[in-house]
């Protein structure tokens, strides 16, 4: 299993990373052990996922390409769209494996998104999701802080894209590891001055 799997991410790899796009791996459950049950995904926590970023070079690379092609076509959102687009010409690519996808834009009937797009990330290991309880000296008081996502690479200039998810893979993948020990990008003694810059 564990060589299917090697041979899978790299499959996905070579079909967008030279479009600007970066994947990382992680387990279902550790994204679903760090949400309350109302957001976890419906899947079992052994099962494969992939997190797709794009980088700058996307914009170049995959975008307006996709553009180029799209001349005499109806374009309502072109970022999704290409997105999209290029996806879907991974699921063709793998057509002999049972793959889901779900997009960062995507919503459930009751409003709330598929999945909380910065919380994969930073289980992956993709980006380090800053949130208010990682900062050790809160002067905020009682005022609303948001978490925001820095990739170690990029920064800020990056996009959490979608999930490609293979519910029929599920095996213990050991070369897999947890990112819910990782360090930050940051040093303790930036973050206050980060976070009151995004304020």
């Amino acid at each position: 299993m564990e060589l299917h799997v090697v041979h899978l991410e790299r499959k996905i790899r070579d079909l967008l990373e030279n479009l600007g796009f970066e994947i990382y791996p992680f387990k279902v459950g550790w994204y679903n052990e760090v949400l309350p049950p109302t957001l976890r995904l419906r899947y079992s926590d052994d099962t494969l996922a992939f997190v797709v970023l794009s980088i700058p070079a996307m914009f170049d690379k995959a975008f307006k390409p996709f553009l180029k092609k799209q001349l005499l076509k109806k374009i309502h959102d072109p970022v999704d769209q290409c997105i999209s687009y290029y996806l879907s010409l991974v699921r063709e690519s793998l057509a002999d494996q049972n793959m889901d996808i779900m997009y960062d834009y995507e919503i459930l009937p009751n409003r709330k998104p598929k999945f909380l797009a910065q919380t994969a990330a930073h289980v992956a290991g993709a980006a380090y999701l800053y949130q208010r309880k990682d900062v050790h000296q809160d002067s905020w008081g009682e005022k609303k802080i948001y978490g925001v996502c820095i990739h170690p690479s990029y920064g800020g200039w990056f996009a959490i894209r979608a999930l490609l998810l293979f519910p029929d893979i599920k095996d213990d993948i050991p070369w897999l590891c947890s990112m819910k020990n990782c360090c930050s990008v940051l040093p303790v003694c930036l973050e206050i001055t980060f976070f009151q810059l995004i304020l």
